[in-house]
This record gives C-alpha cells, sequence and structure tokens, in this order.
C-alpha cells in the first residue's frame, strides 16, 4: 500500500509499505517516507521505520497527507503483537525533510481502528474517521467507522463514537449477505475532505466504499465537533457517489482515495473484474453535493403581534430570498 499527498510547497510526498516476497501470511518489513522537490522526477527517502519482520506485525502508512499546524501529518497503523493495535500520525516538522512517528490518535487494547484519514477543521480541531477492524457492520447497526477528536492541532486525541446517521442502509443487504441475518457491508477506507454550504459553513465530507458496491459518502457540520461535547450522530444519509455494483462473485477490492478541486470530487478507486487478478485504477468525477444553507441570504421582517385570551404569543416569521 501507499499513501501521501501534494504538500503546501508543491512537494510531493509519498509512503509506501515493504513486503518480503511471497511470504504466505504476509511478512511486512516497515514503511518508508519519500519526497520529490522537482515534480516527481526524483524522489528521495526521508523516512524510515522498520517493522520487527515477522508474521502478525507491521506498520501501514494510510491515507491522505494533511497539515496540522506546523507538521506535514500522515496517518498509520501498527500492530506489534496480535493484540496490541495503534493507530498514529508519522509527523514531519521541518517541510518533509525528516519524519517521525508522532502522535497516537488510538491505542486502547481491543480496538483495532486502521485505514484513517484526518482533517484539519480549523481553530485547532482535527478530525480522524477511521476503518473499525475488518469494517463489517453488525446486524443491530453497531461497528461502523470509528470518529477521533482531536482540540489541541492534532497532538492529543480522544474518541467520541460511530460515524452514525439517521438510517441504517449501510447494515445488512441482501445483495452482499445473501440473507437477512448474514454479514453487512463492509466499510473501508475512510477519506475525509472539507467542503462549504453556499453561505460559507464548513463541511466534513466523508467517503467510503462498501468494499463490493461502490463509494458512499456522508457530510456532517464542522460546528458538531466545535461545541463542548461533540458528537457523531448527525451525520446525513449515506449517498452513491461512484456505483460499481457487480456480481460478488466476481468483484474485489474498492478501495478508494479522493480529492476536492473547482468545486468537483475527484474519486480513484481500484478494484478487479474478475477474482484473485491485481487490482486496476478509475476515476470519477462528482460535482459537490448541495449542503444545508441556513446561514445565508435571510432578509429582516417584522415581527406580528397576535392576543389568544389573556396572553401574547410573539409570531416572528423568516423568510428566505431566493
Amino acid at each position: 500500500g501507499s499513501s501521501g499527498g501534494t504538500a503546501p510547497t508543491g512537494d510531493i510526498v509519498i509512503s509506501l509499505v515493504k513486503m518480503q516476497p511471497n511470504s504466505n501470511p504476509n511478512v511486512f518489513l516497515g514503511a518508508e517516507v519519500h519526497i520529490s522537490r522537482d515534480d516527481g522526477a526524483t524522489f528521495t527517502k526521508v523516512g524510515d521505520f522498520p517493522s520487527p519482520g515477522v508474521a502478525g506485525t507491521y506498520i501501514l502508512p494510510f491515507g491522505k497527507l494533511e497539515v496540522l499546524g506546523n507538521r506535514w501529518v500522515i496517518p498509520c497503523y501498527s500492530q506489534t503483537s496480535y493484540s496490541n493495535n495503534k493507530l498514529q500520525l508519522l509527523e514531519s516538522t521541518d517541510n518533509g525533510a525528516t519524519w517521525k512517528i508522532g502522535a497516537t490518535i488510538q491505542s486502547v487494547s481491543g480496538v483495532d481502528a486502521n485505514e484513517a484519514s484526518v482533517l484539519d477543521c480549523g481553530d485547532g480541531i482535527a478530525i480522524c474517521v477511521a476503518r473499525n477492524g475488518s469494517g463489517t457492520v453488525n446486524n443491530d447497526g453497531t461497528h461502523r467507522p470509528l470518529v477521533f477528536r482531536s482540540a489541541d492541532g492534532g497532538v492529543t486525541w480522544s474518541a467520541i463514537g460511530e460515524m452514525r446517521g439517521p438510517d441504517w442502509a449501510d447494515n445488512d443487504s441482501s445483495s452482499e449477505a445473501g440473507t437477512v441475518g448474514g454479514s453487512g457491508w463492509q466499510l473501508v477506507t475512510p477519506q475525509l475532505s472539507l467542503i462549504h454550504s453556499a453561505g460559507g459553513k464548513p463541511y466534513i465530507l466523508c467517503t467510503y466504499t462498501t468494499r463490493r458496491s461502490g463509494v458512499r459518502y456522508r457530510t456532517i457540520s464542522v460546528d458538531q465537533f466545535t461545541q463542548s461535547t461533540p458528537t457523531t450522530t448527525f451525520w446525513s444519509e449515506y449517498n452513491t457517489a461512484v456505483n460499481l455494483m457487480s456480481p460478488v462473485e466476481t468483484f474485489e477490492s474498492g478501495y478508494q482515495t479522493q480529492f476536492v478541486q473547482d468545486g468537483q470530487l475527484l474519486i480513484n478507486v481500484f478494484r478487479t473484474t474478475t477474482a484473485n487478478t491485481v487490482s486496476t485504477a478509475s476515476q470519477s468525477a462528482m460535482i459537490l453535493p448541495a449542503l444545508p444553507d441556513f446561514d445565508s441570504g435571510w432578509v429582516s421582517v417584522a415581527a406580528m403581534q397576535s392576543y389568544i385570551y389573556n396572553h401574547v404569543m410573539l409570531v416572528i416569521r423568516y423568510h428566505r430570498a431566493r
């Protein structure tokens, strides 16, 4: 696997995973960070993070490069034993010249947070959404992607729940599970971007795949995470960004990356159409979704008084300009 992105300086940063060839089970040898300062013509290794090199242990970078304060960060997850899972950040404070393992997002025993994306929401607030273990949603709607929050620019983190909307549509599906009561959707590869309503209100856009059906997305207002008691239960209903529905027996993978540019959501999806073959990439573009906009277009109106018996009821009529 690999991850990274284009830094504010224009430099290209990629992180990759080293594996022992033809190992079964997989033996991971570690991770590296490379940087190009000449538009991708050449790359220089600037970070090396070895793993023990035995089956069941690894360090895997995943997700887009993000800037938190003076730090360039890339999420990574690791396992040093079969019960010790960590979700952390690879960090650079010198414009990519050197890298180290930095902040820990999650290290609670028994919680497997992996495949994460981090987003700077402004004013010191940062959000992380991560795959929850295998990603398979339970029949009761639990075991959805995990959400973490930082109020100090990504230095310290706390878990605040699972990504939930008003629907259970990500739960069990006959096309995926075959029968009611079977395994649910497998939600993997969450990726975050910051978008804005017409009135300028910031929203978080989270795309993810259901592994075999395509790319979905949900949105949530940033102010849900700036309040004293942040919540993860007000995500929008899911919408489909890329429909890749295909017979289960001939469709695998379903990993995706995305970024926002010029009012469009640009998505890269890796998938196979034949079982046990190398994944191929396909690209899609989608106009950014319309967002609730209750912050612009208001005009002032006069209050109207009406009297009911001996009580005064003040009715304020709001009118939104169109």
